[in-house]
């Protein structure tokens, strides 16, 4: 039966719980809280290893990530996202690898979609302009099948140094610039 234990801070508020099995190791629910009292971080364990949902929380109670574990190692469904609640990436892993659709949005919008196996691109992989695909390559188990498909002709921006730039991922699509 696990015994649960908590750690306070010099007011005497929890600052985290959680649920050791006979031997020592965390089984059950542990959660970490933040000055006020809210949840900064709840885990799932069994026997030591992650086992079930993982999420993480700002200092606003705003999910951060949110993951599956399986004995250690990340299985199902995952969403991250930033603090400002601007971008977002959701993936699924299994095993450990991600396996899946990936899908990274920015305010809403997708930027890319990509079609993962055991780590590996597979399948196509888009690049999103303002919520439609413009560019698109297919990938045969991690390597490039052909070249780039421009679905749409992707006007050069000029962005000051300290602005973000996805020009990253155009660059990988088609590295020539065409």
């Amino acid at each position: 039966m696990p015994t649960e234990y908590t750690t306070e801070d010099e007011q005497g508020r929890v600052r985290e719980r959680c649920f050791l099995d006979d031997e020592g190791r965390l089984d059950g629910v542990a959660t970490t809280y933040g000055e006020h009292g809210e949840v900064l971080q709840e885990s799932t364990w069994r026997a030591g290893q992650l086992h079930g949902p993982t999420s993480l929380y700002d200092s606003t109670s705003r999910l951060i990530q949110r993951v599956r574990f399986q004995d250690g190692q990340l299985d199902g469904p995952a969403e991250f996202h930033d603090a400002r609640e601007r971008s977002s990436l959701e993936v699924a892993f299994h095993q450990g690898q991600p396996h899946g659709e990936l899908i990274a949005r920015e305010e809403g919008q997708v930027l890319v979609k990509q079609n993962l196996s055991r780590g590996q691109p597979d399948g196509p992989i888009e690049l999103h302009e303002p919520g439609k695909p413009t560019r698109r390559r297919l990938f045969d188990k991690g390597r490039p099948v052909r070249e780039p498909e421009p679905l749409q002709a992707l006007p050069r921006v000029e962005r000051s140094p300290m602005e973000p730039s996805h020009d990253w991922l155009q660059n990988w699509l088609d590295p020539k610039g065409s």
